[in-house]
């Protein structure tokens, strides 16, 4: 049966049951048709007609949640797309539509917990570059943006002197006020190490200038911690992005040079290096 419909589940149950009823049926009145009135004969056939289209549009009803599901899960595998499942009541179907619906919910959980695991910082609780750089990639696309590299000044003396766990407050206290200190809808990652990213878009050179030197100036002046008996402190540098800077890189390498030269002119401080 299975090569006479291979595509076909709603056919194949149907030609079971047009074989363990309907053939008998037709048989018996082929064999005594000579017997049997014609007034009777051809009601019968005809009722007999009426009940298989009968009986394979209530076979297509019966597994249409079936087909639901399979349109679903091909859905889902192509693109995730989440489609609801039918409720297809308590019998079998119904019992593997909804362990499908459990399924999918737990693959999504799953992915979600993962997604996050590869995009975020576990210690500071930051987005990772990995997420920066994604976020960077949709938000250049309906405008310009500014971009800070923040690095905090002295930290290797930090781990040095003081140890990991020192080093590690300090990345919190870090993380913690810059992430204050932005507007609603700025997008702050730790890179790696020491280096912290700030993205703000819509923002102007000087109106990012002015965001990220408010924070460095707050650390600096309320600081709990130390370092080298001086306040935590950060040095930055800014610069733009846009639709017309081929990639996120370029970019970073242009906020590197401005860290660059706030470092060599002192520290704890922003220098804006424009594109050219």
């Amino acid at each position: 049966m299975n090569h006479l419909f291979p595509t076909r589940l709603d056919l194949r149950i149907f030609a079971v049951c047009f074989v363990g009823v309907h053939v008998p049926l037709l048989a018996y009145v082929a064999f005594h048709f000579d017997d049997m009135k014609i007034d009777v004969a051809l009601p019968l056939l005809l009722a007999t007609l009426a009940g298989t289209a009968g009986t394979l549009a209530a076979i297509n009803h019966l597994l249409s949640p079936l087909k639901a599901a399979t349109a679903a899960l091909h859905a889902y595998a192509a693109d995730r797309a989440i489609a609801d499942l039918p409720s297809a009541g308590r019998d079998l179907i119904g019992d593997l539509c909804a362990s499908i619906s459990v399924v999918r919910e737990r693959s999504e959980d799953q992915i979600a917990r993962l997604h996050a695991v590869a995009t975020s910082d576990p210690l500071t609780g930051l987005p990772n570059r990995r997420a920066f750089t994604e976020f960077v990639a949709d938000a250049v696309r309906t405008q310009p943006c500014a971009v800070a590299i923040v690095d905090i000044d002295h930290f290797k003396s930090v781990n040095d002197t003081l140890g990991h766990d020192a080093g590690d407050t300090v990345l919190q206290l870090v993380a913690n006020r810059i992430q204050q200190g932005v507007r609603t809808g700025d997008f702050v990652a730790r890179l790696g190490g020491e280096e912290f990213a700030i993205l703000l878009p819509g923002a102007s050179p000087d109106a990012a200038l002015q965001i990220v030197d408010r924070i460095r100036s707050d650390l600096a002046a309320t600081s709990p911690l130390t370092i080298r008996n001086r306040p935590v402190t950060f040095s930055a540098g800014l610069t733009t992005f846009s639709a017309d800077d081929p990639s996120i890189d370029v970019v970073l390498k242009r906020a590197d040079v401005a860290l660059y030269e706030a470092k060599h002119a002192g520290r704890n401080r922003v220098s804006v290096a424009l594109a050219a």
